[in-house]
């Protein structure tokens, strides 16, 4: 990322499992944070939104044919598979997620949309997946 961009921001939703404190904080990734009423440490989000859209909408895609979706899909059961597409059943690396910021399996991803068929140029995590908006496919 070059100095001129921006990272994506998060404002990410804490409560504390010790003192049951609640706070907001605006990270670059969906991050553990500390307790500022008790201190307790390593505090997870339960809620994250994605301040700029970006997490997702990085994802790119190329047209395939009906033939390279459906030989996708029957190579291993999906690992997940939802009403937009699907993701291989085998992940492809594990890396940092843009969405999360957490370390996590990326797969190949295909997604039907108005009777096109698109494979994702980048491996995509489960949480990119699913915060994909299939609509900004041109």
């Amino acid at each position: 990322m070059s100095a001129t961009e921006e990272e994506p921001r998060f404002l990410n939703y804490y409560r504390c499992g010790r003192c049951g404190h609640e706070w907001t904080d605006e990270w670059s990734c969906q991050c553990d944070d500390d307790c500022p009423a008790c201190g307790a440490r390593h505090m997870t989000p339960y809620k994250s939104d994605d301040l700029d859209g970006e997490a997702a909408s990085a994802a790119t895609f190329k047209e395939v044919d009906e033939a390279r979706y459906d030989e996708m899909l029957g190579v291993l059961p999906p690992a997940l598979w939802i009403g937009k597409g699907f993701l291989v059943g085998e992940p492809f690396d594990h890396r940092r997620c843009k969405a999360t910021g957490r370390l996590a399996a990326s797969y190949a991803a295909f997604i039907r949309h108005r009777g096109k068929y698109y494979e994702s140029e980048e491996a995509m995590t489960v949480a990119e997946f699913k915060a994909f908006d299939p609509g900004t496919l041109s």
